[in-house]
């Protein structure tokens, strides 16, 4: 309606600090995001005017949005490192892996912040043996765990030196992170996505689905991958089939199971899927410069399809899910 692309037009509101606040971001990198995201899709050559762009019977539209999620960090996180023999060390601390690969990055940080191999250290977690940690949620896990275990392997090194006789250990809880105090501290992203509407049908379907993220340091590549792809498919799969329908009369959820929920299949991921990062260290959120990023692939995937879907049809779809009887 202005005449703007959507690009220009977040670029142009772009905020020097937060608006909420007014505190300093710690990293905020949206606008390169959303450019090095935009040359990697090939926004460059889309038409403005909605449903110009057709493939047979099927209408089709690109679109985009930004993505935030706020960098959370608990308190309270406890963790123990003990010296062994030929090297090694033993590093505990009761945090759970969801299926995240918390256990594989906690490792690897653990041995960065001890400047030993990953293979000189025996991580053990989930555990009520072990020191106690907070809750798996929220993204808070890697930066709130791998800041306990980095803050006791420095008290590690401060009490036994580079070179420690076996069965020595330390062990602290992490109450504060200073390095954050008086930030802004964010997560930031954008999503591209290109639908594809049936002109007949009004069948939705996402043929293309990118992704390009400032997340800090990615601390296992493979992991953080994984991640952001289920993030982007689990918002693909807000945007096109979840619903929670309630009975009017007495308030009682009706898609109480996966045979009325529905949720994306593997049918529905799109032929091009792509997540990418920028290359950065965020140590005012952490000291070994890592966000975490569990959540933040879901955020602005569902916008992005749904303006996709806009420019594909001309039609504004402003309920999720996007479904076909919008178009028909």
């Amino acid at each position: 309606a202005c005449d703007v692309d959507p690009i220009d037009l977040r670029l142009r509101n772009e905020p020097a600090t937060d608006p909420e606040t007014g505190n300093p971001w710690n990293d905020r990198r949206l606008v390169e995001c959303l450019e090095q995201g935009a040359e990697r899709f090939g926004w460059s050559g889309r038409s403005p005017e909605p449903r110009t762009t057709t493939d047979g019977d099927w209408l089709v539209g690109t679109g985009v949005a930004a993505a935030t999620y706020p960098t959370l960090w608990m308190p309270g996180n406890g963790a123990r490192i003990e010296s062994r023999t030929g090297g090694r060390y033993a590093v505990g601390i009761g945090a759970v892996d969801i299926g995240t690969g918390a256990r594989t990055v906690l490792q690897q940080i653990a041995a960065d912040a001890l400047d030993v191999p990953v293979s000189a250290i025996d991580l053990a977690i989930g555990d009520t043996s072990l020191p106690a940690a907070t809750v798996a949620g929220g993204s808070s896990g890697t930066g709130s765990w791998g800041t306990a275990i980095v803050q006791t392997a420095q008290q590690f090194r401060a009490d036994h030196g580079p070179e420690p006789a076996p069965g020595l250990h330390t062990q602290t809880i992490t109450e504060s992170y200073p390095d954050m105090a008086g930030h802004a501290l964010h997560s930031f992203g954008a999503v591209f996505a290109e639908v594809r509407v049936d002109r007949w049908t009004g069948e939705v379907r996402v043929s293309r689905l990118h992704g390009t993220y400032s997340v800090g340091r990615i601390v296992n590549p493979m992991t953080a991958r994984s991640q952001l792809l289920g993030g982007l498919l689990m918002g693909l799969s807000a945007a096109l089939h979840e619903e929670g329908v309630r009975d009017p009369r007495f308030g009682h959820v009706v898609t109480q199971d996966l045979a009325t929920y529905h949720v994306a299949a593997h049918a529905d991921v799109p032929p091009d899927l792509d997540a990418r990062w920028l290359e950065e260290s965020d140590t005012l959120s952490t000291p070994f410069g890592g966000r975490g990023i569990g959540e933040i692939g879901i955020v602005g995937t569902a916008a992005a399809i749904a303006n996709a879907a806009w420019h594909a049809t001309g039609v504004r779809v402003r309920d999720l899910p996007v479904t076909a009887d919008a178009f028909l």
